[in-house]
């Protein structure tokens, strides 16, 4: 895809009264690209050089949509520049996060990005800031719903942010009931339009894009915390290729967690922590904590199917009715919904599974299709967010032995190792105390 030979980063524009933000780009100068994020903002002054800086790691950031269409050779940022050590971030994450496009359409990666840089050095502002509570990123699904719970028995200053899907997230906010911050954020028509014309498209690390985003949020509202709901079992990657591991998950591995709090500690400001609560647990540990402690509050308010969220070439992927009636639905054809599955059928009776599923969920031939996949006994991992295979294959001889689900028999297998150890973290130490008092007063570690 050679057709375009340079990726312009064009600039950037922040209105402070309204909290909307503009990142804008090309290709060559000819084609143009112009995305909106709508911020809400009530606490420091816009002006501010940490949400400069933080402005500015969004605008790169997001760039990874426009530039994947047709991977120009040469990139230039104009108006500013990257120091070394942050060039050398974007071109890890750009690699890595497009690994799965890359896989998808069988490009070599390897040498193929390198930001500019200039051999100097930014002086971070280090003006102290008044920053307190914890924002905690909402995606829909299980994890952030564990972590909220969990925080909630904390008695900590807690708020929930979220962008887009107001209409659908807004039965599970109202069961949250704690304040809520709404970001919009509209992609460029004219990435529609190049598609449409034959661009390369493709998966992008949406988390690394959100990381940005939810700093920039932060710091528009005073908070001191960004708690993340990933889990231990992201870090596993889906298959290896050119010498790269790929993984769908990588913006939520704990190698990209690590990797941009240094960013953010270096170039933003050290007052801002970003890191996964759930870090330490394994998906199996989550979904049993979400069964026992929250199935029942939000039965009906969520889903971890993302074909509530994917986007098409015309119209959103889900059915009729669930764009009708704005409400959180579960497609019962798709690897996540197979693999939420297994893991909650150790913890759930046949009635709510149904319930929750509104089918036998493992009477479909095409979730029973995609369990060898979730084993680990094809080609490699589903391309989505789902557990490692042995947590996979746990969860299924557990389901077979509570007696609710003989139709997992022919998936049987040995279990290889210990989950229940916790996993490594890098979250502060008075968040991972609070999980650890947690889990000894309600699950068997």
């Amino acid at each position: 895809m050679n057709a375009y030979q340079t990726f312009y980063f064009e600039d950037f524009s922040f209105d402070p009264q309204t909290g909307e933000v503009k990142l804008r780009y090309s290709l060559d100068e000819e084609v143009y690209f112009e995305e909106v994020w709508q911020f809400a903002l009530s606490h420091l002054p816009p002006t501010s050089p940490q949400i400069q800086s933080a402005l500015q790691g969004l605008w790169i950031m997001c760039g990874i949509s426009y530039y994947k269409a047709y991977l120009p050779k040469n990139l230039v940022i104009k108006g500013d520049h990257l120091t070394q050590s942050q060039a050398e971030f974007f071109e890890k994450i750009y690699v890595n996060g497009l690994g799965e496009f890359f896989y998808t359409n069988q490009i070599d990666p390897n040498g193929l990005i390198q930001f500019p840089y200039e051999e100097v050095t930014k002086s971070r502002n280090d003006e102290t800031m008044e920053l307190e509570g914890t924002l905690i990123p909402v995606g829909g699904g299980k994890d952030s719903l564990t972590t909220i719970e969990i925080l909630k028995e904390t008695k900590a200053d807690l708020t929930t942010w979220a962008v887009g899907h107001a209409e659908i997230f807004k039965p599970m906010l109202e069961t949250i009931d704690l304040p809520h911050l709404q970001v919009q954020r509209k992609i460029c028509p004219n990435l529609i339009a190049e598609n449409k014309k034959g661009a390369l498209n493709g998966h992008v690390p949406i988390s690394a894009i959100l990381a940005f985003a939810s700093v920039v949020t932060a710091l528009l509202n005073g908070k001191k915390y960004i708690a993340l709901s990933n889990e231990a079992s992201a870090n596993q990657a889906n298959v290896e290729m050119y010498g790269m591991a790929i993984n769908h998950q990588y913006s939520k591995t704990l190698e990209f967690e690590q990797d941009f709090q240094a960013y953010v500690a270096e170039n933003i400001s050290d007052q801002v922590q970003y890191f996964s609560f759930l870090r330490p647990l394994k998906e199996i540990q989550i979904a049993q904590i979400f069964c026992s402690k929250c199935f029942k509050k939000y039965r009906g308010n969520f889903s971890s199917c993302n074909k509530n969220f994917t986007i098409s070439k015309n119209k959103t992927e889900i059915p009729d009715q669930v764009r009708n009636d704005k409400k959180m639905r579960w497609c019962g054809q798709c690897p996540k919904c197979a693999f939420v599955a297994c893991i909650f059928a150790p913890f759930l009776s046949r009635e709510q599974m149904h319930d929750l599923f509104g089918c036998e969920i493992f009477q479909q031939g095409e979730i029973i299709a995609f369990i060898p996949e979730l084993l680990g006994q094809t080609e490699h991992k589903p391309f989505e967010c789902v557990g490692e295979y042995d947590e996979v294959q746990y969860a299924i001889n557990q389901a077979i032995e509570s007696g609710n689900w003989p139709e997992l028999e022919p998936f049987r297998g040995e279990n290889s190792r210990d989950l229940k150890k916790l996993s490594l973290h890098s979250m502060p130490s008075q968040f991972f105390v609070a999980l650890e008092n947690f889990l000894s007063q309600n699950l068997d570690k």
